[in-house]
């Protein structure tokens, strides 16, 4: 989604189901002026607005350098991209072992995701934000609903939606059954299953202008690191004999800052 001149925010959305969602939200809302750019984010051209927001769709984004840089493009003030800690596409990964007899590929995180924003030049704020995970679980009255609302969930594990093959559920019931009080806690208001740690939901925030100011502040300091090196060597002339070997020094010195600025650009 990004906040257009207007002040109004257009989604950008490839699902049906979800544009739907988002059409009768806003009737229910009483919201009239709401606009819904239908189409993948990589091939729609939105138009132009001040603050690109991105909520809970890196997790399994295959071109995440291009889809990154696509926000800065339409929201010139701001780009804010939310997601969860652990990602929710994940969060039956100790389910999904203990019926599949292996570890899930656990998607990528917060972590991975700012490490890719560092290595495209960009200095992120990042914020763990006050309110629990993005999708609270819902206790369930009974254990029998309990082991329903898993199993109905389990079909939905990275996000892929997928029906329960006849055998792949009987293995699933089969484990919330037998171990049932191992999986799952009782509370006052119903079951909860242990396995499912919800997390903390993660704000990663920057603004595109400053970091355009400081990819030009680089470039000077570059400038006028090459130039006080030029300076330098002109000093270690014949007439300056004895001045060489402090002038080396601060030549090797301002090698070493570029080397170092080299090192950490590329990690």
């Amino acid at each position: 989604m990004f906040r257009n001149a207007d002040g109004l925010g257009d989604p950008v959305e490839p699902s049906i189901a979800m544009g739907a969602g988002f059409r009768a939200n806003a009737d229910q809302a009483g919201i009239s002026n709401a606009r819904l750019v239908e189409g993948d984010w990589l091939s729609v051209d939105p138009p132009a607005g001040t603050v690109a927001l991105v909520n809970h769709v890196t997790y399994l984004t295959r071109e995440i350098v291009p889809f990154i840089e696509r926000p800065e493009r339409v929201g010139s003030r701001r780009v804010i991209i939310t997601v969860n800690s652990p990602p929710p596409p994940s969060w039956q990964r100790v389910l999904f072992h203990l019926v599949h007899g292996e570890a899930e590929q656990v998607v990528p995180g917060h972590v991975e995701l700012v490490g890719v924003l560092w290595g495209l030049g960009i200095l992120p704020d990042v914020r763990v934000l006050p309110l629990h995970s993005a999708r609270p679980i819902i206790p369930t009255p009974t254990r029998e609903a309990a082991i329903a609302a898993r199993v109905a969930g389990f079909g939905g594990d990275q996000w892929t939606f997928w029906p329960l093959e006849p055998e792949l559920e009987r293995r699933l019931r089969s484990v919330l059954e037998t171990r049932f009080d191992e999986l799952f806690i009782a509370s006052p208001e119903g079951f909860v299953p242990r396995f499912i740690t919800p997390g903390r939901e993660i704000l990663i925030t920057w603004a595109p202008a400053a970091r355009a100011g400081l990819a030009d502040a680089k470039i000077a300091f570059r400038r006028q690191d090459r130039s006080i090196e030029h300076a330098l060597r002109a000093l270690t002339g014949p007439r300056h004999a004895a001045a060489t070997a402090s002038c080396q020094c601060a030549v090797a010195s301002a090698r070493k800052i570029r080397s170092a600025g080299r090192e950490m650009r590329w990690r």
